[in-house]
């Protein structure tokens, strides 16, 4: 638009220029004093043509998407102006144009840290012009340029200030928290700069040669000392395993041991029980033989009934036999009766008592059946 408005009044300037000369030399030549008005005619065009031409094209300005300018007149800032096209009096009043946009300003310097360490920083910093505080941006700093002059500067100091706080080797540990940490300490001051803070980035740090040749031999360090407790660790978990493994098969050998023990007490209780079984056996059928002996002998014997008190199937109590008791009396046996009845009844006591061993037997021809036994 300012060019087409430019190009345009330049050709009515020449234009009026050229017939301004051309009513000049026409009235030279015929000495015509009527010419005279048209002359200072068009010389009163040519100059309002040129006046046009110097103040339109170049009083028009354009402020594209993401910029805010700013309308000095004589100098002082007065108001600003977003995106779009504006005319401004050129001779009076100027528009100057600040970058809106995310812009980044690229730090590098030198720190110490608690520990009186140097290390050399690079950092980003990321911020944005307060659109509304532009007029105090122009006010306070003029340019851009010098904006971000004072606030690297700034971020200098408060960068420093932040990572003095701690020694080297807590800065290499907590590293991803600096960047945040400096974040904030340079946002507390934006309101003075009239801008805001989008991010800080420390993009890298770095220590001298020799600090990081120490860290570096302190690291292999910890890294063998892992190595060994980490081999020791695994030494104790295979002893423990192996301990236990052990300890397993101890039990395991103690229980088979156990059962093969009590398989073998069983199998000889069994058999001793089947042997007193039978000899218990024996030694009733004996007792029958004893009162049947007893009464050839012509002895009075006595039967008495064994009873016991049970339930029935209708809950009541009833007595039942459950097995005979005899006596005999022997105050009028001959001394052969009353010796027969002896040997039996010590028989008889044997086996009730006998726990299944084999009795010593000692055969001497002098009693009935030719045997003593001797429990």
């Amino acid at each position: 638009m300012a060019i087409f408005l430019g190009f345009l009044f330049m050709l009515l300037l020449l234009g009026a220029l050229a017939f301004t000369v051309f009513l000049y030399i026409k009235r030279k030549k015929r000495g015509v004093k009527k010419t005279r008005a048209g002359l200072i005619t068009t010389s009163i065009l040519a100059v309002a043509f040129l006046f046009l031409f110097i103040t339109i094209p170049f009083g028009i300005k354009t402020i594209d998407a993401g910029e805010v300018g700013v309308i000095k007149v004589f100098g002082e800032a007065r108001e600003s102006r977003g995106a779009g096209v504006h005319f401004i009096n050129i001779f009076t009043t100027k528009l100057d144009i600040y970058d809106a946009k995310v812009q980044q300003l690229e730090i590098d310097t030198e720190v110490y840290t608690l520990d009186a360490q140097p290390a050399d920083i690079q950092m980003a910093v990321q911020f944005r012009i307060d659109s509304a505080r532009v007029v105090d941006i122009a006010t306070t700093y003029g340019t851009i340029d010098s904006l971000k002059s004072r606030l690297r500067n700034v971020s200098i100091e408060r960068a420093k200030n932040e990572l003095s706080k701690s020694d080297a080797m807590t800065l290499i540990q907590i590293r991803s928290t600096l960047s945040p940490a400096i974040q904030s300490a340079i946002a507390a001051v934006q309101e003075q700069f009239f801008i805001l803070i989008e991010n800080v980035v420390i993009t890298d740090m770095s220590f001298s040669s020799a600090f990081e040749k120490a860290v570096e031999e302190k690291m292999i360090a910890e890294q063998k000392k892992f190595e060994a407790e980490y081999a020791k660790e695994q030494a104790e978990i295979k002893a423990r395993e192996q301990a236990e493994v052990a300890r397993i098969n101890a039990e395991a050998d103690l229980v088979v041991a156990k059962l093969n023990a009590e398989r073998a007490l069983t199998e000889a209780k069994g058999r001793a029980d089947a042997e007193v079984a039978i000899a218990s056996g024996a030694a009733r059928a004996l007792k029958i033989q004893y009162v049947e002996t007893a009464r050839m002998l012509g002895l009075p014997v006595t039967e008495v009934a064994i009873t016991e008190q049970q339930e029935d199937e209708d809950g009541n109590t009833v007595t039942i036999i459950i097995g005979y008791e005899y006596e005999i009396d022997v105050s009028e046996a001959t001394e052969a009766q009353y010796k027969i009845l002896m040997e039996y009844m010590q028989y008889i006591n044997y086996l009730e008592t006998w726990d299944g061993k084999l009795p010593q037997v000692i055969g001497d021809g002098s009693t009935i059946g030719g045997i003593i036994i001797s429990p």
